[in-house]
């Protein structure tokens, strides 16, 4: 089935209806979460500026970990 990435609209093939992302976007995801969960294991209690200005990772990016769940870090007071 053919279907649009949800970050870049780029077209590509998938079977798997749960697969919103091209292979390049979620090669870059995995990346990414990988960065924030690992300066968060390392920096507990961090926010989301401090974890996105040590890894890299967008306040967009972030927010989306958090969204879906996938992390947690603090909010600023």
């Amino acid at each position: 089935m053919r279907k649009f990435c949800d970050n870049c609209g780029t077209m590509y093939e998938s079977d798997n209806p749960r697969k919103n992302l091209c292979d390049e976007c979620l090669a870059k995801d995995k990346a990414d979460y990988r960065l924030v969960k690992d300066f968060l294991m390392k920096y507990p209690g961090s926010n989301m500026f401090e974890v996105s200005n040590h890894t890299g990772v967008s306040i967009k990016r972030i927010k989306k970990f958090i969204e879906e769940d996938r992390v947690q870090v603090m909010e600023d007071e």
